[in-house]
């Protein structure tokens, strides 16, 4: 029979164990014990102000300078018909998807665009419907992108997860009854997420 000497050498060999860099960037995430959580959740009547987080263009600096707010959005015309579920029904006037940084609505009686930018900037790798059509996911690209999560139909900024992957959500879904939200990382680390 080993010794209690021995038992503890094997435990602190297991314990200097070299961690991978995924093991070490997300150390807090995946070491979280849901009993050890006291700490109550985000309000559910607060909402993020989306025009003072949202990306705008950058300009130079200086007296002569162009201001930020110079750029505006008339209109865009696309829809990005090669990205995987980028078309979703929010009900039976509206429909969802992104082109490029932002999200459009299209309402389908009037032909009236909504446009919704993106915190990152970068673009949209995917986005999901809540089965009860009342929120949205918004997955971005970028270094370490965000999940936006919009209320529907007031289209408040709901929530922003943040720490999913490194560079880009290649996939978002609610659950059937929309009590979790799994999203799926691009290249470099594949990391799968379940909100």
């Amino acid at each position: 029979l080993p010794s209690d000497a021995t038992a503890a050498a094997d435990g602190d060999a297991a314990e200097e164990r070299k961690k991978s860099p995924i093991e070490e960037k997300y150390a807090e995430i995946l070491d979280y014990n849901e009993d050890d959580d006291t700490e109550p959740g985000p309000d559910p009547a607060f909402y993020y102000d989306l025009e003072q987080l949202y990306a705008r263009a950058k300009t130079s600096s200086g007296p002569n300078s162009t201001p930020s707010n110079f750029l505006t959005l008339f209109h865009s015309f696309g829809y990005e018909c090669l990205k995987r579920c980028n078309l979703h029904v929010l009900d039976e006037k509206h429909v969802l998807f992104s082109a490029g940084n932002y999200i459009q609505i299209l309402n389908l009686e009037t032909k009236k665009l909504t446009y919704l930018p993106t915190v990152g900037g970068r673009g949209i790798g995917s986005i999901a419907v809540h089965p009860s059509r009342k929120y949205f996911a918004v997955g971005e690209q970028g270094y370490e992108p965000h999940i936006l999560i919009f209320e529907y139909p007031s289209l408040k900024l709901y929530r922003i997860c943040r720490m999913g992957t490194e560079h880009a959500y290649a996939f978002l879904s609610f659950s059937p009854h929309g009590d979790k939200l799994a999203s799926l990382g691009c290249s470099p680390d594949y990391m799968l997420t379940i909100w």
